[in-house]
């Protein structure tokens, strides 16, 4: 921290004296020539006559050849740009002029094509428009086109060149600031997070880079003491929720002791909270109560019972009430079922709610076809068993192919398996890899006629006594693994 202070201090007090030495050059418009040229000088003059350093520094020369070449056909065509408005927004120096007196759709077209032009995508482009229409950002596009070129030139050699156009278009207000000031920011921070996760956090996040790296740095040590984590949990906290370092203190402070009533945890019990979904600290509590109001009510439960619920899958409360009274009717559809139903299966497995519903119904589906059941016996299955849900559609294929292939090396088990009940095979596909691990293992080390464990006593067994199990039988256990299941 002495050494980034020592460094940021130096670096204000040089732009103190340099802007103590800068003389304010009047616009003086030359005489008609040809319209690139005209154009290029008219937009470096514009830029140097700014009142405002921060949004019109002066260009350098390739810059400004770069820029003439760009144009030099574009600009007299029609095609792209309108030359009846070109002297328009060309001798408007600062470009920010009331929107409502000259904004039209060929200002509009304008400000795309020169964002266009940029580099930007038709998306980052559109945001570049409507951000100058609301007079957030300059609405000259001589103007914005040397501010984005600027831009990505400071920014590109640490964060790429992807990066930083989709940096312009998730925060275009960022071409209102220097861009060395951004980089020198930038290249504060990166030793405390580490080159790859800065990038990633400036990308999400433009909005640190706004921010002094005091003020961030300051905002993280907040977050450490809240969650009781070190510097190196808390980056990792921040390549997932990036905008929490632009919370301060106080802010962070006050809705985590929010959050402690809302939920009903203490400091330590919300640490780990918040540590596993770092959006929480994200939200405002009234809104996050809000969806607790209404989640309790269209499942029919308490608000402590959603506390718990909440406790175990955090995302369930930053879900619109809109989004949850989806997602429950599709439940109940695609089990045809009631609501008291739907809440008993939410209660036994709350990560349901977080799926889509395209992706509940592709799911029940392959369960009918696998465990070879109708519509209500399926829906009987997965209320019994909803942990199903949460496999991906491959998952259970795999696990019932590589189940049937292990049980047919035993005729006891060829015959466990033929007998289970759709229930009762559920309940084993629920399982993970590495127990099912198990049958490879048993089978491949022990002869034939010996005697070996059902497959649902194998599965349910604790690792301990399947390690007794595997002494008994004369096997090392790993012996012979196979990976049945990817």
């Amino acid at each position: 921290m002495t050494a980034l202070g020592a460094a940021y201090a130096q670096r204000v007090n040089r732009q103190a004296t340099s802007s103590q030495s800068v003389v304010q050059t009047p616009t003086v418009l030359p005489v008609k020539q040809d319209v690139s040229t005209e154009y290029s000088e008219r937009v470096f003059m514009s830029s140097t006559a700014s009142t405002t350093s921060r949004q019109h520094a002066d260009v350098s020369t390739p810059e400004l050849s770069r820029l003439s070449k760009q144009f030099h056909v574009k600009v007299k065509g029609t095609a792209r740009f309108s030359c009846a408005n070109l002297d328009t927004w060309l001798q408007r120096g600062n470009g920010f002029v009331p929107p409502a007196l000259v904004w039209t759709k060929a200002l509009q077209n304008d400000i795309h094509s020169v964002a266009s032009e940029a580099g930007l995508s038709m998306n980052a482009a559109t945001a570049i428009v409507t951000a100058a229409s609301r007079g957030a950002i300059s609405c000259n596009p001589g103007i914005l086109m040397l501010q984005i070129l600027r831009f990505t030139a400071e920014l590109e050699p640490w964060v790429g060149h992807s990066r930083a156009l989709q940096m312009v278009r998730t925060m275009p207000t960022l071409l209102n600031h220097a861009p060395e000031n951004l980089r020198f920011n930038y290249e504060a921070l990166a030793p405390a997070f580490g080159q790859d996760i800065m990038a990633m956090i400036v990308t999400k996040a433009p909005q640190v880079l706004v921010s002094s790296p005091f003020t961030v740095w300051s905002n993280l040590s907040a977050i450490m003491d809240l969650l009781r984590t070190d510097l190196a949990g808390a980056v990792v906290l921040m390549k997932r929720q990036p905008r929490l370092l632009v919370n301060s203190p106080a802010a962070l402070r006050s809705r985590f002791y929010d959050l402690e009533v809302l939920f009903g945890l203490g400091p330590e019990e919300l640490s780990r909270l918040i540590r596993q979904q770092p959006s929480l600290l994200s939200y405002f509590p009234v809104t996050l109560h809000s969806n607790m109001c209404m989640l309790a009510e269209l499942l029919g439960l308490s608000l402590e019972q959603v506390a718990a619920l909440a406790a175990r899958q955090p995302s369930l409360v930053m879900l619109s009430g809109a989004s949850v009274a989806s997602k429950v009717q599709a439940l109940a559809a695609v089990l045809g079922c009631g609501e008291d139903q739907v809440a008993g299966v939410v209660l036994r497995q709350p990560s349901i709610l977080t799926l889509s519903s395209s992706s509940l119904s592709d799911k029940v589906q392959e369960l009918s076809h696998l465990l070879h059941t109708h519509q209500e016996e399926t829906a009987a299955v997965v209320c019994s068993q909803p942990a199903l849900l949460t496999l991906s559609v491959s998952s259970l294929r795999e696990k019932l192919e590589a189940l049937r292939r292990v049980a047919a090396l035993r005729p006891e088990w060829r015959e466990q398996l033929s007998t289970a009940a759709p229930q009762t095979l559920a309940s084993w596909l629920c399982f993970s890899a590495k127990r099912h691990q198990r049958f490879m293992e048993v089978s491949g080390g022990v002869p034939p006629s010996a005697t070996v464990p059902s497959l649902p006593k194998l599965l349910r067994m604790p690792d301990h006594a399947y390690t007794a199990v595997l002494e008994g039988l004369g096997v090392g256990s790993g012996s012979k693994v196979k990976v049945l299941v990817s």
